[in-house]
């Protein structure tokens, strides 16, 4: 996980307010730029948090390998991981904690804060998510599908992967 605030203003009295940001899908690293308005949250006191979960490309292949297909609970387990990390260490409290993903990264999110561990988040913002990858997946007219069966899974061919899929889509446990 990279931690990013400024320096001087973080204690580590449980008192930080936090963003943390994950995705953990198709190999993908967390992108790393020049965003003027999470220095400007930096600038108010807020802790930025990047975890960097199985699925994602941040520590290669196997990490990768490590959070897709039948593996991909793991990239849950992770970013709650990288949550309790923040709230043990005394950076932050539950009740200051925001969790943000894009994408895959939406369902990411939204399973670890909206179905698994909702009492160790405040709010979580979803962008654009992907909430509901098991109907996607059952459409093989779905653009994305054939894509998606490499790093999900493909439900019609395997009971195993649908049984899975449904455990973790946000939209079916909710």
């Amino acid at each position: 996980m990279n931690l990013f605030f400024k320096d001087g203003i973080v204690k580590m009295n449980r008192r930080n307010r936090v963003l943390i940001e994950g995705y953990g899908a198709y190999g993908l690293p967390m992108e790393q730029h020049f965003d003027l308005i999470k220095v400007a949250a930096m600038e108010r006191g807020w802790v930025i948090a990047q975890a960097m979960v199985r699925g994602g490309g941040d520590r290669g292949i196997a990490w990768h390998n490590d959070g897709k297909l039948l593996n991909k609970p793991n990239s849950f387990f992770d970013f709650i991981s990288c949550t309790e990390y923040l709230i043990a260490n005394r950076i932050t409290h539950p009740n200051l904690i925001a969790a943000k993903g894009t994408s895959a990264g939406g369902m990411l999110v939204a399973q670890a804060c909206l179905n698994m561990r909702p009492e160790l988040y405040r709010a979580c913002i979803l962008d654009v998510p992907f909430l509901d990858p098991l109907t996607c997946l059952l459409d093989p007219d779905v653009p994305l599908a054939k894509t998606d069966h490499l790093e999900f899974g493909d439900p019609l061919s395997d009971p195993a992967i649908y049984e899975l899929i449904n455990s973790y889509s946000p939209y079916d446990n909710l």
